[in-house]
């Protein structure tokens, strides 16, 4: 009777931890496992994981990774993709559109979730619910980073920064163009100094280019970039080339001589609707 209490204990203590963590990956349970049980991974999924699953207590997002449902709230929710994709790989950032929508700056919210990860941590893009994690590959997990609580628990982001010259960089992660444009209009916390160190670390001419020709545009129409004067914009400019380049290959409009680059016609009117 002592053994079945203990390993009814055991399996309250599981399910308490999971609802706790909201959701747990393979290498928290083997942690888990290790310094509860003094046991293996294996163990505890043959033991308790596996009955909590069929008991409708525990669901599989994925393979190792997994989020309880707290049925004394009696309630049919999942946990924000934001929690979930901080779950896939203990080392990693959310970013691009994510973290416009963590930073309360994008336009539309979506169902995607993009999570920068190393190479060697690349997965294999899955949906879940609604909704469908991304992974973005990277070679710097650490410049620019902060967390943000989300559900109790720290979430690392992509800093404003960071943030800005990311989305620059890949605005198809972050819904085209007008999407960036809008969003970055709102984007606080900018710092030029972390913008250059995102700029340094890319180490991209058009990438330069680009950001310098956002910033000068934003600075003129939003509060949020009133900090960025001359020199700063001149810093960016001594590290651009002598040719032309375009904002979008093939895409021959407008030519900003300042940042030797040519923006497809009708470009600047997207910044027209961003006051």
């Amino acid at each position: 009777m002592d053994a079945m209490n203990h390993e009814f204990s055991q399996y309250e203590k599981l399910y308490s931890f999971i609802i706790r963590r909201g959701v747990v990956n393979r290498s928290e349970l083997k942690k888990y496992t290790k310094e509860e049980l003094n046991n293996d991974y294996n163990y505890l999924y043959r033991k308790f994981l596996f009955k909590l699953i069929q008991q409708g207590k525990v669901e599989k997002i994925k393979s190792g990774l997994f989020f309880a449902r707290n049925i004394y709230l009696n309630r049919n929710e999942v946990p924000s993709k934001y929690l979930i994709g901080s779950r896939i790989r203990s080392n990693y950032y959310l970013g691009y559109h994510t973290a416009l929508e963590l930073f309360g700056s994008a336009q539309s919210i979506h169902n995607g979730c993009h999570i920068s990860v190393t190479l060697k941590d690349r997965f294999k893009r899955f949906n879940y619910s609604r909704f469908q994690f991304n992974p973005v590959v990277t070679d710097n997990l650490s410049l620019e980073i902060e967390t943000r609580n989300i559900e109790n628990n720290e979430i690392r982001v992509s800093s404003p920064s960071r943030t800005f010259v990311e989305c620059i960089h890949r605005p198809d992660l972050c819904v085209g163009y007008e999407e960036v444009y809008k969003s970055l209009e709102s984007l606080g916390g900018v710092d030029i100094n972390g913008v250059f160190n995102i700029l340094m670390m890319y180490d991209t001419d058009i990438l330069f280019r680009s950001v310098g020709f956002f910033l000068e545009e934003l600075k003129e129409r939003s509060p949020y970039y009133s900090q960025i004067d001359d020199k700063d914009l001149k810093k960016i400019e001594k590290n651009i080339g002598n040719s032309r380049s375009y904002l979008i290959r093939g895409q021959k409009g407008e030519y900003i001589s300042k940042w030797k680059l040519y923006i497809p016609e009708r470009f600047k009117e997207l910044f027209q609707g961003v006051r």
